[in-house]
C-alpha cells in the first residue's frame, strides 16, 4: 500500500518535471492571468492545473464556412478560430480524481474587470451536472455566439471548498491563428 502511494507520487512528480523541463510556457493572455498552460507539441500540450489537480483540455471546431489556411482537423487549446458549435474534451490526469464527481461550467470573461490571477465572470454560457468517469474523460458540446474571452471551469469534488477545487481554463474564441 505504501509502495503504491509512493509510485503514484513519483509518477505525478515525473510528469510535472517533464512539463517543467520542456521549457515551454505561454505568453498569451492566459499566462498574464496567472494560469499556466503548457504548449510544447510533445503530446502534453494544453495542460492546466490548480494546486491539486491537472487537466488536459482540447477543443474541436467544424464551422460551415472555414477560414483559409486553418487546419480544422487538429485540436485547439488557447485560441479557437471560430464562433459556433465547439466539441470539448477534458482528461483528468490523476487516476485518484477519476473517482470524484466533476462538473464543467463555461463562462464568458469580463476582460475589463479581470486582472492577474482573478478572472471575473461576465456570464455563464453553459453548466453541466456532476458526473463521474472511470476513464477520466469528459466530453461536451458548447456554442459560442460571439468572439471573445471565455473560460472552462472544471469543478472537482462533491463540494467546492476553495479555488484549489477548480481548474480554470481560459481561451479566446474567434481568435486569429497562424495559418498552417
Amino acid at each position: 500500500m505504501i509502495k503504491e502511494g509512493l509510485f503514484k507520487l513519483g509518477t505525478a512528480a515525473a510528469v510535472l518535471l517533464l512539463i517543467a523541463l520542456s521549457g515551454c510556457s505561454s505568453s498569451e493572455p492566459e499566462a498574464e492571468a496567472g494560469i499556466e498552460a503548457q504548449t510544447s507539441g510533445n503530446g502534453m500540450e494544453c495542460l492546466y492545473t490548480s494546486d491539486f489537480y491537472m487537466v488536459h483540455f482540447t477543443a474541436y471546431q467544424n464551422p460551415e464556412v472555414k477560414k483559409p489556411g486553418i487546419n480544422y482537423f487538429r485540436p485547439f487549446c488557447q485560441k479557437l478560430p471560430d464562433v459556433g458549435p465547439t466539441f470539448v474534451t477534458i482528461d483528468l490526469m490523476d487516476k485518484d480524481v477519476r473517482e470524484m464527481p466533476v462538473a464543467m461550467k463555461f463562462v464568458e470573461i469580463d476582460t475589463e474587470k479581470s486582472s492577474g490571477k482573478t478572472l471575473v465572470v461576465k456570464k455563464v454560457i453553459s453548466e453541466g451536472a456532476q458526473e463521474i468517469s472511470a476513464l477520466g474523460v469528459f466530453e461536451t458540446n458548447v456554442a459560442f455566439d460571439k468572439p471573445g474571452h471565455y473560460a472552462l471551469y472544471v469543478l472537482i469534488g462533491e463540494e467546492i471548498f476553495s479555488d484549489d477545487d477548480i481548474v480554470k481554463i481560459p481561451f479566446e474564441v474567434g481568435a486569429e491563428l497562424e495559418t498552417q
